[in-house]
């Protein structure tokens, strides 16, 4: 596993987490 798809699973993560801050606005 490469740290480039670690970075890319977090990234991922922090982009849901913010998007469903914002849809539960």
């Amino acid at each position: 596993m490469t740290d480039g798809f670690i970075y890319l699973f977090i990234y991922l993560f922090i982009y849901l987490f913010i998007y469903g801050i914002i849809e539960s606005i």
